[in-house]
């Protein structure tokens, strides 16, 4: 009886966490600006220019930035976008995305493939195309009876998106064209 009241008084001193953890998604760093952004114990450069902003039709509001982070102590230094996605509802939220300058051809290409796609990439009915950076930028593209329609939405747990015309795309490249511009400007 004791032994068991013992084991009972330890099994209720163990955290909960402990007994969650299998559970829990890391949140560890996927790019290389997010793993430069949580160094500690260094002086932490952020430099930045905003390229612009687009309105969504819903709404919501995106915005690319060109970033670069500078170890203060190492000289060391990573470069790429910041794309920001604030959503119009009064309670809606914001995310940011960073994405590394490697990852950036990439992310252009994909925005050109979307931009372009229509009813002819399926023999069905309906179509849904997803395109989604290490960092979490999605962009998604989905047919309907109102047409194709894009979102782009940022952040893991509780994501935040804007809706956009098909058409609206060729701005969307054209403000990731123009910071990948401005970083190869200062490399």
């Amino acid at each position: 009886m004791i032994r068991a009241a013992v084991l009972l008084l330890v099994g209720l001193m163990i955290p909960v966490e402990s007994l969650a953890q299998s559970s829990v998604v890391s949140a560890s760093p996927r790019t290389k600006l997010e793993a430069f952004e949580a160094q500690t114990g260094a002086v932490i450069i952020r430099g930045f220019s905003e390229i612009g902003k687009l309105n969504g039709i819903n709404g919501g509001l995106v915005t690319v930035e060109a970033r670069e982070f500078t170890n203060a102590t190492t000289g060391r230094k990573e470069s790429g976008l910041a794309i920001t996605i604030r959503e119009s509802r009064q309670s809606g939220g914001e995310n940011t995305a960073l994405i590394d300058y490697e990852e950036m051809p990439s992310l252009i290409k994909g925005l050109d493939y979307i931009a372009g796609i229509n009813r002819s990439v399926t023999k069905l009915d309906d179509f849904h195309a997803v395109y989604q950076t290490k960092g979490d930028f999605v962009m998604s593209t989905s047919s309907s009876a109102k047409g194709i329609l894009v979102s782009l939405s940022s952040g893991e747990f509780e994501p935040t998106s804007a809706v956009f015309k098909l058409a609206d795309l060729a701005q969307i490249k054209d403000l990731m064209v123009n910071a990948r511009t401005k970083l190869d400007s200062i490399r």
